[in-house]
């Protein structure tokens, strides 16, 4: 863990159960209470790290979302029009 001159001083509020895991974590690595909250965010951080960023497109690719709907190919500039006349389609013209 590196040392910075300008700490950031933090207030966290944790419930029963995090407040248990953070003393089984801490007591089991001989930590106190701030090194054990570095070494976790230690953890994560290397974790995001590792893993390649990926793009809106892609994620939205990989879950399935893209080329899951059909419908007209103007449908993101003329969505008004085309909801206004399933309304009406669905419930008739008021």
């Amino acid at each position: 863990m590196t040392k910075n001159t300008t700490a950031l001083r933090v207030n966290a509020r944790f419930d029963a159960e995090y407040r248990r895991k953070l003393a089984l974590v801490g007591r089991r690595l001989g930590l106190n209470v701030s090194d054990t909250l570095k070494a976790g965010i230690d953890k994560l951080a290397e974790s995001l790290e590792r893993k390649p960023k990926i793009r809106p497109y892609e994620a939205f690719r990989k879950a399935g979302f893209i080329g899951s709907v059909s419908g007209p190919g103007d449908g993101s500039v003329n969505y008004r029009r085309y909801l206004a006349e399933a309304i009406v389609r669905r419930h008739g013209h008021r």
